[in-house]
């Protein structure tokens, strides 16, 4: 079971690469705060502060400025929050590898999702609300309240 995880998080991080490389836009910003992380050389070094040091201002920076960025956010941050949450158990990057994997599948319902994939984006879910992230708390006892309504 573990093995067809890595598999499909290998995949998805390979389709996400592929897609950010052919759907890749430039968007233009009037804001300084925008602007500043249009630059590819920025956006190099935060990745490098996120990957080599754990940095969590850089981790956030780096969201943010893949927000600003990419149309393709979601395949762009993954491979950084699953990295984040795994190796240093970064509670946002938890809940974002969550909203990732659920908004992996354009109509971003988790019930679109195959088994495998919607019960990884459960598990991440689970540790961010078992570590007391407010908005996974609520999405968590969301879901488990509509489960029992089905």
């Amino acid at each position: 079971m573990r093995n067809i995880i890595d598999i499909i998080l290998a995949l998805m991080v390979l389709i996400a690469m592929v897609i950010s490389y052919f759907f890749y836009g430039d968007s233009q910003s009037s804001s300084e705060y925008e602007d500043l992380f249009m630059h590819d050389a920025n956006l190099d070094s935060l990745k490098t502060l996120v990957v080599e040091y754990g940095d969590l201002e850089a981790y956030s920076d780096l969201e943010t400025g893949l927000i600003h960025q990419s149309p393709t956010f979601v395949f762009d941050i993954l491979p950084y929050s699953l990295y984040m949450a795994n190796k240093y158990h970064y509670i946002d990057a938890y809940y974002r590898v969550y909203l990732c994997l659920r908004n992996f599948h354009p109509s971003g319902n988790l019930d679109s999702l195959d088994t495998e994939t919607k019960e990884l984006a459960l598990v991440y879910l689970k540790k961010a609300a078992d570590n007391g992230l407010s908005g996974a708390v609520e999405e968590l006892q969301q879901l488990t309240s509509e489960a029992k309504n089905n």
